[in-house]
Parts: C-alpha cells; structure tokens; sequence
C-alpha cells in the first residue's frame, strides 16, 4: 500500500469542492472560517487518509457550521425508480447476448455515471445515452479471464456498492452471476449511513437486492469502503471472501493496492483517474488489485 493516499490534485478538489457548499446567506466571517476549518482538515490527514475519508470529515465540519449538509433523497430516489423503469428492458437485453455475465458488468459499470460527488452534472439522458453503448464497451479479456477462472472456484462473493440508480444495475449483474455461478454465495455492502447518493441499506431493500444477496451496513458515513474505519462483520466478510467486486471510484481510493483479490469496476470520472489509468473521461475501468499499478 502506498504511504500516502491523498494526491495534491485530490486535495485541491477537495478544498475547491467546499465553497460551493457553503450556504449563500451565510456571512463572510462564517465562510472564511469554515474554509480555515476545511484547510486544516486536509493539511493535517493522517498518511492513511483518502479522499473519501477526509470528504467524511468536511460533510461533519459543514454540519457543525451551518446546519445539516445537502440531502440527496430526491435524486436517490429518482434514479432508483429511472433505473427500475429500464430493469426489465436491459436485462432482456443482456440475456441475448453471447456472455450474459460480461455484459451485465459492463452495464453495471456504466451506471457508475450517477455520481454526485464526482459530476458537477447527473441527467438522466445523458444516463441513458451510455447505457444505450454499454455492450460496445471494453473489458480487459485477459483480466475478465481471470475473473471468470476466480468465479469457477469461488465460494463467497462480496459486492461493494457504490451509487443508488447504480445499484438496479448491480442487482442485474448479481442475478447473472448466479445464474452462471449457483454455488457462489453473495453478500453486498452499503454505507452504514446517508453520504451524497451513496447506497445505504434502505436503498439497497428498495430495489431489491434483499431478494438476492444478504446486505450488510459497513458501520461508517464515509463514500468508500476504509478498512481502518469500517465494523468487524464488514472487514470480516470482505477479508474471508475469495474475490470482490469493488464499484466506484471513492471503494478503489480507499482499498487500490491492499493486496486482496478485488476486482474493481467504475468509471473514470476526474482528470486524477484519467491520468492514471490514461483512458478518456467516463471510460471504464474493470481491473484486479494483485495486479493494479498506481503512479505515486
């Protein structure tokens, strides 16, 4: 793991991301404050920390300052019922494709899209435009070989959730791995609390994903997946489990380069993760931790 997991360009997002969180009434004694606040929090972050974790840290120092942060019930729930509208007619199509498993994934990754914390802006059309070319998509063959040889010997499979709307097309990408892989056991882990649009246990039962895996609450407010911070029963089934599919960006800042066999699907969605990867904005990523490299 490298020493340190928060990058200058992930810091400066940070900061910059703060005033446009501030409410508007507020005074100028007021921001100034909280900005001081805010650049002490990311100045002072443990090596360990990622941008997840230190994002947690300024959704509580917002609170304190100016109230409760900004609920994204609304926008939770309209892309949930969006994406239980078109669940249906994309699973129709991914059953008539030649790798049912291969295709739902890479719809599964484009719903990656519904990010709130990584766009500036979510529309539904623009959603529906990338799910239209989802099957045109690439997936690594080499690393999806290795999936599937994983899958082939798995017992107990752990889904990192990421995103509501997202989530309708995880549970398409779950059903199609068990239809190909009955013996795998599956287990999904949400937040253990609202933060941005994130999947909690509640959304996650409202599109159904208690119908087909067992969900646990990871314990934490924190868009990731932090293996310093998250409850004994999460850090339990993600350390026995023999593979993992990570969604999102925020579950790979937090786990990229832990050594476990983490399988992680998402869009790239910033310039850090262009540059890392060297791919296009919203191109995706499907990529195994034993073998990830990342540039310090």
């Amino acid at each position: 793991m490298r020493d340190v997991r928060l990058s200058a360009y992930c810091m400066n997002c940070l900061v910059k991301s703060q005033l446009d969180k501030m409410p508007e009434n507020a005074d100028e004694e007021a921001k100034a404050s909280y900005m001081k606040a805010v650049l002490n929090t990311v100045g002072n972050c443990e090596d360990w920390e990622t941008a997840p974790v230190v994002h947690s840290k300024l959704i509580k120092l917002q609170k304190e300052l100016f109230g409760d942060s900004i609920s994204y019930k609304e926008e939770k729930k309209l892309f949930n019922d969006l994406m239980l509208k078109e669940e249906d007619k994309i699973k129709s199509k991914i059953e008539k494709t030649n790798d049912p498993v291969l295709t739902a994934i890479k719809y599964a990754r484009t719903g990656n899209y519904i990010d709130f914390a990584a766009l500036e802006n979510v529309n539904e059309e623009e959603l529906l435009n990338l799910l239209s070319e989802s099957e045109k998509s690439d997936i690594n063959e080499e690393e999806y070989e290795n999936f599937k040889s994983d899958m082939e010997k798995a017992k107990n499979l752990v889904v990192l959730a990421d995103n509501t709307g997202e989530i309708v097309l995880d549970k398409i990408m779950i059903e199609e791995i068990k239809q190909k892989y009955p013996k795998v056991s599956v287990t999904v882990i949400v937040r253990g609390a609202p933060v941005i649009n994130d999947v909690t246990k509640e959304d996650a039962e409202y599109v159904g994903i208690d119908k087909i895996a067992k969900i646990i609450e990871n314990g934490t407010a924190v868009a990731g997946t932090a293996l310093e911070l998250i409850n004994k029963e999460t850090k339990d089934a993600i350390l026995k489990a023999d593979l993992i599919l990570s969604k999102g960006q925020g579950n790979f800042e937090t786990l990229n380069t832990c050594g476990l066999n983490i399988y992680y699907v998402f869009l790239c969605k910033c310039q850090w993760f262009v540059k890392q990867f060297n791919i296009k904005k919203l191109e995706g990523v499907f990529v195994n931790d034993r073998r990830l490299k990342m540039e310090d």
